[in-house]
């Protein structure tokens, strides 16, 4: 297996479209799984806590999803 060296520190594009798929999507999944998962969960996963975990979650996975798609800057092999 070959190690990649990255030309710069700034973060690849892959990590910048997770990390704004991730701020752009909770919002918009946060009301749904409040709506929602409290219905259908147990008693003791129906909290607060567990919820907004849950919303975290499934922006995360949304966000990863999308930058699957994104091309990255290409590294430079040692």
């Amino acid at each position: 297996m070959t190690l990649a060296n990255q030309p710069s520190r700034a973060p690849t594009h892959k990590t910048l479209a997770m990390f704004g798929g991730f701020v752009l999507t909770t919002p918009q999944v946060l009301p749904v799984v409040h709506e929602v998962w409290p219905q259908v969960a147990p008693a003791f996963l129906a909290g607060p806590a567990a919820t907004n975990a849950l919303a975290a979650v499934i922006a995360a996975l949304i966000s990863m999803a999308v930058a699957w798609f994104v091309p990255d800057r290409a590294n430079i092999p040692r």
